[in-house]
């Protein structure tokens, strides 16, 4: 093709095109195609010399956009939201639609549940009609006229129209009736109120009919589905006719297609200059609050040249105001809050107490027995009392004839023991019934502080709570604070508050009885306080909340909940000054290793365990089920023709029919062969909960068991009462899976000959391999604890205390100890397991302390449908002449020590941790870093983050994604690009405060998760953090100095590395070897070319340094070890050789 520019050789002869038409204007480059002679036409002003550096237009370009609107004209993005309502003035009903989606009747909801007319009943047919494709619906008004009647499927609509503009009789009835090719079903009546007396809602569900439209008399309309044009206007801006070749149109990030079809073939090809429309017909649901995201990409193909493309985008939201709509938040914050950080700031409190000089205690009474005691004193004495275990308690506390309490508590409640000097080193409290004045518990013990005393320490029912010495120095662990409950009615109409209930560190209270009847209106925010004592010796707030409001208007119900986590321990200041005791170097990791399975692969080494096989293949020899009590209702199986279960009434009050549910709750099973009664599988006593096998010795179990379930006789040694009758089939000819349910009882396990033991619960082993690393200094173990999911039901983390395993063992310099511990793995569910483990211990010869810590994380099963060791203190140099040497002497010993240090900026690594700042002031950023860390939405993970959502959520195994940043509209797009696995990228926000994310496949066909947070820097205590999680992203740094702000926030970081080696030899010693290894740093130092002669005792010799530029944020919770080795001999004697060898590790904590 011709050169877009010119060129300094002749032009060739002219081209067969025409020059295109002139201009009124100047052109502002040469003309595309070069002629050989004048252009015919010249403009009219004279063109000006070309300019190099300018660019010709493009021969191929193709440009195209988006727009949406309804069929009424107005723009996608002003659609009004809708509340649904009917009849705003209760006129009566003209005609309504309603929709055909099976459901049970008790699965209804709408606004005429309590209404004498509004009924609905599920017929003998009712299971026939949930697969059917078809049903058969007939509606009949009061009146006597037949509406409707016809076959619909799922998902279709039921128009009810009154005849002649007329209004629609007082109610009617549907009634829904299934047919296949044999049977004719009666499934469901439902009777609906539309005399227009009573609230219709959109969406209002009444059994397997639910509203979509209405309009009454008054001329009032309102519908749930909008019908909206889709215009995709496609024009050539280059400078030849092209062809368009594709037409790509993705809706909502799914469902990829070619609209090709709907261009008008008579302007293709697109000829130069020329705009083209396509427009598509979509319908919507408005009555949800969800997103519409349409992308259309264009592709051109033009004759002789290299194609072209273009890519738009629209996006808008849809909402749905429902009458009852509420919304809570939750907020922890101090009575004395001198750092303005509310509960963030509590930090965990040193638990000894000051020997020999405490003045005041306060203890909790926790109604505990004597045996329960938890305190280090050898002299405690305590002694329990019969006595009525309800009600208040006196507490009388005395030494010496002198009373320091006479005090009358309640359960939980804080007593005071305060005197001028220091107390008495023995107290005796008597715990006395208020009312009876009966003596429930005597204990005595030492409260001055010379002997052992500690906060959380237990004297029986007393429990430290603080200690304060004559220095007015205290250690508490409780800290006066309050819960705050923002509730808000974001609804169209009140609401009264139903149920308010929260958990805070596992415990359960009832909120409602203390706020009354409270009824919020639209658009109002009701505040409760709720005062607390936190204990900040826990470590962690854990609470969550959660409410339930009910319409006024239509009596619907509406929830929200919240949660809050706070681990205290985070923050300790970061900058942690060395303790003047030498510490020593204890090292843990923790490993996690599978049983022996035999469905497990050979090569299976460690605890993520893949899915298991859950489908029966043979007949098993043994089964075991679990006793869940309950009803037969909660059978859950594959079985329709196979099992049965009927129930019978329960002498229990507190049961209608069927087995008990309440935990360790005992009843009498026997399970026996249907076809043999005499062949018994089991029979006893079982609790809820428990688990009882199924085995008779043989090597095979009957085809169909039959399984019954009694109240114990008076003995509990035979059935009494029958309460549920059920069987199944055992053989495995049907589908037969882990976690079936039938009735009261569930498979979790079988054995047989083909597939061994599976088992839905799979025990696997913590091996924690603990070393002391230290050189020259023995360590005493003091304590070992993991936080742990892997017990109880997976979703919460709960403390292990191992330290019975480890306190008392001293490890000597290189000594190793492993400790043991088993936990269950549920391999049905799939989930990700954490294992934080701390160990503590201290230097023998120092005192000092020292702590390491190890993370696992692993992810298992698939659902069914500061370690930085502080080198040895640098030893004092001598100025000994060095003596004679006598080479046959045995003093003539090579001793030599490396060592390695880690600095950045100045400062040692041990202080080395993440830069978490919070943006601060009026300056937005203009520049944000975010890490991409594939993480779910959670509650809480950042104060600024408005909005998280887990579309299809992210992929287990993800390694990138596609990012989309813009405004929380997206009318401007700051970033879009693939972006790697705990990869960090730059994102210029230029200021904006509201920015939405979007995370999705690499090639953007599907949509992982949307995120809508806030940047500004200051509002209502709503946080912009590094460190925070926004959904799958981590915010890592932010620049506000182009706004007027001074602050610059990221993780980099400099590490130097400085390795050197010392003599420990009275003599001349030459090092002949030295060399750095390990993933970061690998170099030789020292070898026999150039040797290093290290003439005094103590003299330190740096063999090399090393810089590692690093990004905290990636390296977080990994450990970065550095190591060096060098070797040596005594210079006048070879013979005597010396070798050492330093290992450091450099964690930054997250």
């Amino acid at each position: 093709s011709p050169t877009p520019t010119p060129t300094s050789q002749p032009t060739p002869s002219p081209t067969p095109s025409p020059t295109p038409t002139p201009t009124s204007q100047p052109t502002s480059s040469p003309t595309p195609v070069p002629t050989t002679s004048p252009i015919p036409s010249p403009t009219p002003q004279p063109t000006p010399v070309p300019t190099p550096v300018q660019t010709p237009p493009l021969i191929c370009s193709v440009e195209v956009e988006v727009d949406c609107v309804t069929v009424d004209g107005v723009p996608c993005e002003d659609i009004p939201p809708t509340n649904g309502q009917c009849k705003p003035d209760l006129s009566p009903l003209t005609n309504i639609e309603l929709q055909y989606l099976f459901r049970l009747c008790d699965e209804s909801v709408n606004s005429q549940e309590t209404d004498n007319i509004y009924s609905c009943e599920d017929r003998a047919g009712i299971e026939e009609c949930r697969s059917l494709d078809e049903v058969l619906i007939q509606c009949q008004g009061s009146n006597g006229v037949v509406y409707f009647n016809g076959n619909v499927g799922p998902g279709d609509f039921i128009p009810i129209v009154a005849e002649d503009n007329s209004i629609l009789p007082p109610s009617l009835t549907c009634s829904i009736d299934g047919l296949d090719e044999t049977n004719l079903y009666a499934c469901q009546s439902v009777t609906i109120d539309t005399s227009g007396t009573e609230d219709l809602v959109l969406t209002d569900s009444f059994g397997s009919v639910s509203l979509a439209s209405c309009a009454d008399s008054a001329g009032n309309k309102a519908y749930c589905y909008q019908d909206v044009i889709y215009t995709y206007t496609l024009k050539n801006v280059g400078v030849i006719e092209m062809n368009i070749t594709e037409a790509i149109r993705t809706y909502n990030y799914d469902n990829p297609e070619n609209l090709i079809d709907l261009f008008p073939q008579d302007k293709n090809p697109l000829q130069v200059g020329d705009v083209v429309d396509i427009t598509e017909n979509r319908t919507i649901n408005i009555c949800n609050d969800t997103f519409y995201d349409v992308e259309i990409y264009v592709e051109a193909d033009p004759p002789g040249d290299a194609n072209c493309n273009d890519t738009d985008f629209f996006k808008f939201n849809t909402t749905f105001e429902k009458p009852c709509d509420v919304q809570i938040d939750l907020s922890c914050e101090l009575v004395d809050d001198p750092t303005g950080a509310g509960c963030y700031g509590i930090s965990v409190p040193d638990f000894e107490c000051s020997p020999n000089s405490i003045t005041r205690l306060t203890f909790t009474y926790e109604k505990q027995k004597c045996i329960e005691s938890d305190n280090s004193q050898d002299a405690f004495v305590c002694e329990d009392f019969e006595c009525p275990e309800d009600g208040d308690v006196r507490i009388l506390c005395e030494s010496g004839g002198v009373i320091f309490c006479n005090c009358t508590v309640a359960e939980n409640g804080v007593i005071v023991i305060t005197s001028q000097i220091v107390l008495p080193d023995n107290l005796v409290c008597t715990v006395y019934h208020d009312n009876s004045n009966e003596k429930c518990q005597e204990s005595s013990f030492n409260p001055s502080g010379s002997a052992a005393l500690n906060l959380k320490d237990s004297f029986g029912s007393l429990v430290v709570g603080s200690c304060t010495d004559t220095e007015e120095n205290e250690n508490t662990c409780i800290i006066d604070g309050e819960y705050r409950y923002n509730i808000k009615n974001d609804g169209s109409s009140s609401f009264e508050v139903i149920a308010f209930n929260r958990t805070c560190n596992g415990e359960e209270k009832d909120l409602l009885p203390d706020i009354g009847n409270v009824v919020i209106d639209a658009g109002v925010v009701g505040v409760f306080i709720e005062p607390a004592r936190i204990d900040a010796c826990t470590g962690y707030i854990e609470k969550t909340v959660f409410i339930e409001g009910k319409g006024l208007s239509d009596g619907k119900p509406c929830l929200d909940e919240d949660s809050l986590m706070i681990d205290f321990q985070s923050n300790v200041p970061s900058t942690v000054p060395t303790p003047a005791p030498e510490p020593c170097n204890l090292t843990i990791d923790a490993v996690c290793t599978p049983p022996e399975e035999s469905w497990l692969p050979e090569n299976q080494t460690d605890c993520a365990l893949p899915p298991l096989q859950d489908l029966c293949s043979q007949r098993p020899s043994r089964l075991v089920m679990r006793y869940n009590g309950g009803p037969c209702d909660q059978s859950d199986n594959m079985q329709p023709d196979k099992s049965g279960c009927e129930d019978f009434p329960n002498p229990n009050p507190d049961y209608d029919f069927g087995p008990p549910t309440i935990k360790n709750t005992s009843s009498y099973i026997e399970v026996f062969a249907q076809k043999d009664p005499g062949k018994v599988y089991f029979e006893g006593l079982v609790r809820v909960g428990e688990e009882f096998e199924l085995n008779d010795g043989t090597e095979k179990v009957e085809a169909d068991m039959q399984v019954r379930i009694y109240e114990p006789s008076e003995s509990n040694t035979e059935p009494g009462l029958l309460l549920q009758d059920q069987f199944f089939h055992s053989s495995c000819s049907q589908n037969l899976f882990l976690k079936d349910r039938f009735g009261s009882v569930q498979l979790v396990a079988w054995l047989n000959g083909l597939q061994g033991f599976v088992t839905c619960f799979v025990e696997v082993v913590f091996t924690f391999a603990i070393v002391n690393q230290d050189i020259g200094a023995d360590a005493f173990l003091q304590s070992l604890f993991t936080l742990t999911n892997l017990i109880g039901d997976g979703n919460r983390e709960l403390l292990v205390n191992l330290t019975d395993q480890v306190y008392g063992t001293t490890l000597s310099e290189g000594e190793s100890l492993e400790v043991t511990t088993n936990f269950i793995i549920d391999a049905t569910v799939r989930r990700l397991y954490t294992a934080l483990t701390v160990l503590n211990g201290i230097n023998v010869e120092s005192g000092g302390r020292c702590d390491a810590f190890d993370r696992l994380n692993f992810t298992a099963g698939a659902d069914l449908t500061p370690v930085f060791p502080t080198k040895a203190p640098t030893l004092s140099p001598t100025t000994t002449e060095f003596p004679t040497i006598n080479l046959n002497s045995q003093d003539a010993e090579c001793s030599i020590k490396t060592a390695i240090e880690c600095t950045f900026d100045g400062r040692s690594c041990i202080s080395l941790t993440l830069p978490i700042e919070t943006c601060s002031g009026e300056a937005l950023p203009t520049l944000v870093q975010f890490m991409f860390t594939g993480a779910e939405c959670m509650k809480d993970t950042s104060s600024a983050l408005k909005e998280c959502k887990n579309e299809v959520g992210i992929p287990a195994d993800i390694t990138s994604a596609r990012v989309r940043v813009g405004d929380d509209k997206f009318d401007t797009v700051f970033f879009d690009g693939i972006v790697l696995l705990n990869n960090l990228f730059d994102v210029n926000v230029n200021g904006e405060k509201k920015l939405g994310i979007e995370i999705s496949s690499p090639d953007g066909t599907v949509l992982y998760q949307t995120i809508k947070t806030d940047t500004k820097c200051e509002s209502d205590k709503k946080e912009f953090r590094t460190g925070d999680n926004f959904g799958a992203l981590m915010l890592t740094g932010f620049d506000n100095t182009g706004n007027g702000g001074s602050q610059v926030v990221n993780g980099e970081e400099t590490l130097d590395i400085t390795y050197t080696v010392s003599s420990l030899s009275r003599y001349r010693t030459t090092i002949n070897e030295a060399f750095a290894i390990g993933r970061f740093d690998n170099q030789t130092f020292i070898d026999s070319s150039n040797t290093v002669v290290i003439e005094k005792y103590a003299d330190e010799y740096q063999l090399g340094t090393f810089s590692l530029d690093i990004n905290l944020f990636t390296m977080v919770n990994e450990k970065m070890r550095f190591a060096t080795t060098a070797k040596g001999y005594i210079t006048e004697n070879q013979n005597s050789l010396c070798n050492s060898s330093s290992v450091i590790s450099v964690e930054i904590k997250g």
